[in-house]
């Protein structure tokens, strides 16, 4: 071939030898014509050979096809390629895995083409569409489909379908709509793979009710629903636990003359092992050989993977000898099955029968039983499993190492990633969006207050590196910066501030940033986006925005799942609206759904929380009559409901009936039964509780301390209070609302008063500390100081319990620290300070607090209040007429 390549080159070179190009311009307009034409000529005659060697190593699958091509559009040949050249070209892009790479190269190629006049065939609009469905470059399709439809390019049913399949497949509803209304508008008649496109896209939402109307739209058209329609339905009725439904379907199908197919069976069977009625998925198996349906690999799996949930490992290894061809998929998959139910003996069993057999393990043999260990936080012998694969010659590819990190991270953290990007670097592995999303996930995980800065870090670095981010990489990011944005309120929540920058409502700038990054990048905000926005609205009890996010779903043909909506009844029991919960409950049952063991707990929780005993009790006893049985939240949610009804004794029934019941109790179970003797007063039954909480292995959280201090204060132990706060090993889990408890038991008492404002201004010292310091860092002076700083709540209590003692001085003494400080107390704390100086005859300090209050436009009601106190400590006239002269408008 070489040879072939000299003989053109030198024939080339010959000709353009010959050439004599003229040097000068003729007049003659005519000749300058036929000049440039002879010009254009002699220019196809040198390049043409060029053509011919390109074509020659397009079909021979030459690497450095590109930079030949690069080399053309240099020289100007590129007007000599036709359209087969370049659907030949774009076709040889479907090899490539670097995102930037193909994409550079196929909108190179589409320009060129507009650019010596080539338009694209049909044929060719799908092969780019293909390629820009793989790289997930949404915006270009629409594109494409536009220009289709400018270019009146006759589409056909088959075109469209391609169309609807890629908007299903992305989750876009509402544009699938679209495109089978433009296919109705055109008379282009939707066939049976339209709809089943359509009915798939409704089940993955686990949105049956949509699914079966548009079942009965095909029958209104007269498009004959097929096998493939009935198994999707059927998946769909077994993903909502409905199985008469299921059933139902058979008995549809053979009324219609649809033979059902081994994916029917194999559905249905995997439904029922799932639900766990083994001995009715061995009864399918029966019916399914009766109706001489040929099992396939697949139906011995779904049988195999029954008998491995059921303990039958005998049937397994039956079926195994049963098998004719027994594939390494089928043996990977039997691995998988065994591992996932923690049978790791017999998961080697089989793989020794791999060894023993013809077939060899390969990577994904190797990874299952690596993924398998990291997730039993058994790093030592997944690495086992890891060194025996490179033993045996395998590869690990970048799906190992992302199991590896997992593991890793778990065990040594951030501190590891160094090393596993190493091994990667050295096998010429590049991390992928599953590295990084991962990364991401560990650093969510950590609760750091940094730790939104940090995923954006991650997600920075993914792009420099022209990495992809996936779906899961924007909801990870979305997740983090609404835990940043729930921290930071939780931290500002009634703190003492100059200025209120920050709201107890503020909208996270950073939600808003990363939806917009999700948008510009053609992404489509799927049931999990949702579920995360959802949560967000719901923790700041913004219910009206939550409904309107109900109905946006829905208006992007999103239906709402199981967890969506038991999001939305835990949000309206939370709000104490157990009306529109119901009503919550009414739309779920409605959507197909029913109420599960979240669901009663919400709804317990809830009328526990408005005090409506007996229809908590009414809940719990539906939930027993349903068959659901209660788990540990249910019954903390009992014993929760009688710490309320300030009925110690059945609270501890409840808790004393879990522990003969084996139900595991955990911190919030040991909280609750603290607040029930709290409440009561039981100061030795609460710290009894407590004492056996620690035993157990429980840690004390920031609730604990409350509920523990609580008891001290309902039993008036001021002592135990302070001994309890000395306590080194809670120190960390101490908080402002803690203090608080001590502040007010200090501060009720006239002859601890002192020691109420010494205990104020050591933690006003705190609060001077955290004033200079950025956000990240406040989370680590919160751990190393001593005293919490004071909030709103702090100021309050001892204002209003020295106003009620008549400790006037440390009132006087409290405003000028937090007027030195330019804290600004809440409006109604005001009139305090202005009966302590006026009290005190300080026209001069008074004055101060007037403007400052009046500044704060407050009501008129207080406005007058403040009036009635400087009248009745007999301020003089010309004070109150100086405060009115500046402030016209409150005294007319």
């Amino acid at each position: 071939m070489w040879k072939l390549r000299l003989e053109i080159t030198k024939c080339t070179r010959r000709k353009h030898s010959s050439i004599t190009l003229p040097t000068t311009r003729t007049k003659s307009n005519n000749a300058g014509l036929d000049k440039d034409y002879k010009c254009d000529q002699v220019n196809k005659l040198y390049l043409q050979p060029l053509i011919v060697c390109f074509r020659q190593d397009l079909e021979r699958n030459t690497e450095d096809i590109f930079s030949i091509y690069d080399n053309l559009s240099k020289k100007g040949a590129l007007q000599l390629l036709n359209k087969n050249d370049y659907t030949q070209l774009i076709t040889r892009l479907k090899n490539y895995n670097s995102k930037d790479f193909v994409l550079k190269w196929l909108n190179r190629f589409l320009n060129d083409m507009k650019s010596n006049n080539l338009s694209l065939s049909l044929d060719s609009y799908e092969l780019i569409i293909f390629m820009y469905v793989k790289w997930k470059d949404y915006d270009k399709i629409e594109n494409i489909y536009n220009e289709i439809c400018q270019k009146n390019i006759s589409c056909d049913v088959y075109t469209y379908n391609k169309f609807i399949y890629i908007y299903a497949n992305i989750g876009n509803l509402q544009r699938v709509f679209q495109l089978l209304q433009d296919m109705k508008s055109k008379s282009i008649q939707p066939n049976v793979k339209t709809y089943n496109t359509i009915i798939l896209a409704y089940l993955r939402n686990k949105n049956i009710t949509d699914a079966l109307s548009l079942l009965y739209e095909m029958e209104k058209e007269g498009v004959r629903p097929d096998v493939v329609t009935f198994n999707s339905i059927i998946h769909g009725f077994l993903r909502i636990h409905d199985l008469k439904s299921a059933e139902k379907c058979l008995e549809i199908m053979s009324s219609m003359r649809i033979k059902p197919n081994a994916r029917t069976f194999n559905t249905l069977m995997s439904g029922y092992s799932n639900l766990g009625d083994y001995l009715y998925v061995e009864k399918l198996y029966n019916k399914m050989i009766k109706t001489n349906i040929e099992p396939g690999p697949d139906t011995y799996l779904t049988l195999m993977s029954t008998y491995v949930r059921s303990g039958k490992k005998q049937q397994v290894l039956e079926i195994m000898d049963h098998l004719s061809r027994k594939t390494l998929r089928v043996y990977n998959m039997l691995i998988h099955l065994y591992i996932k139910f923690n049978d790791f003996s017999m998961a080697r069993l089989i793989f020794d029968q791999i060894s023993e057999s013809t077939l060899k393990p390969n990577v994904v043999t190797f990874n299952t039983f690596i993924n398998g260990y990291i997730n039993k936080q058994n790093l030592k012998e997944a690495r086992k499993y890891f060194d025996e694969m490179v033993k045996c010659g395998i590869s690990p590819n970048v799906k190992v190492y992302n199991t590896l990190l997992k593991g890793y991270l778990n065990i040594y953290g951030m501190s590891a990633v160094e090393e596993i990007f190493s091994q990667m670097s050295d096998h010429d592995i590049d991390p992928d969006a599953v590295t990084y999303n991962t990364l991401m996930q560990y650093t969510k995980g950590q609760n750091r207050m940094d730790d939104f800065e940090r995923a954006i870090d991650q997600y920075r670095t993914m792009i420099k590196k022209s990495i992809a981010p996936s779906d899961r990489t924007f909801n990870i990011l979305l997740d983090s910066a609404m835990m940043r944005d729930i921290r930071k309120n939780r931290f500002y929540h009634r703190r003492l501030t100059k200025r209120h920058k920050h709201q107890e409502d503020e909208e996270s700038v950073e939600l808003t940033l990363i939806l917009n990054e999700m948008r510009s990048k053609g992404y489509i905000f799927d049931i999990v986006t949702y579920s995360i926005l959802m949560k967000n609205f719901i923790h700041y009890k913004k219910m009206d925005e939550a409904e309107k996010l109900l109905q946006q779903m829905k208006d992007n043909v999103i239906h709402p799942n199981q967890y969506i909506f038991n999001i939305m009844i835990n949000g309206y029991c939370n709000s104490h609206n157990m009306s529109m919960a119901q009503q919550a409950v009414k739309k779920m049952i409605n959507s197909g759904f029913q109420k599960d063991i979240k669901v009663y707990t919400s709804l317990i929780n809830g009328y526990v929380a408005i005090g409506e005993i007996g229809e908590a009790q009414r809940e719990f006893e539906e939930m027993k009559r349903s068959g659901l049985i209660p788990d540990k939240n249910v019954y903390s949610s009992l014993i929760d409901m009688f710490a309320n009804n300030k009925n110690t004794q059945n609270a501890q029934k409840v808790f004393d009936y879990m522990r003969t019941q084996g139900i595991p109790i955990d911190r919030i179970t040991f909280t609750v039964l603290m607040k029930a003797y709290a409440l009561d007063g039981n100061i030795k039954g609460a710290c009894s509780i407590y004492n056996e909480m620690i035993e157990e292995g429980c840690e004390p959280d920031e609730v604990v301390i409350s509920t523990m201090l609580s008891a001290y204060k309902q039993g008036k132990n001021i002592k135990g209070v302070i001994d309890f706060l000395k306590d080194s090993t809670i120190n960390i889990y101490l908080n402002t609302q803690n203090y608080n408890i001590l502040l007010y038991m200090l501060a009720q008492d006239r002859d601890l008063s002192e020691g109420a404002y010494k205990l104020f201004m050591k933690m006003l010292e705190s609060y001077d500390q955290l004033s200079s310091r950025t956000l990240t860092s406040m989370n680590h002076l919160r751990n190393t100081s001593r005293y919490p700083p004071p909030n709103l709540d702090s100021l309050q209590i001892i204002l209003k319990r020295f106003s009620y003692n008549q400790r006037w001085d440390l009132v006087m003494k409290i405003w000028d620290e937090i007027d030195q400080r330019e804290i600004k107390p809440l409006v109604e704390d005001f009139l305090i300070f202005m009966k302590a100086f006026a009290k005190a005859r300080n026209e001069k300090k008074l004055m101060r607090v007037c403007e400052k209050f009046l500044s704060q436009d407050p009501p008129y009601n207080l406005v007058s209040q403040m009036r009635k106190t400087l009248l009745n400590y007999g301020i003089s006239a010309g004070f109150i007429n100086g405060l009115s002269e500046i402030f016209k408008n409150f005294f007319k």
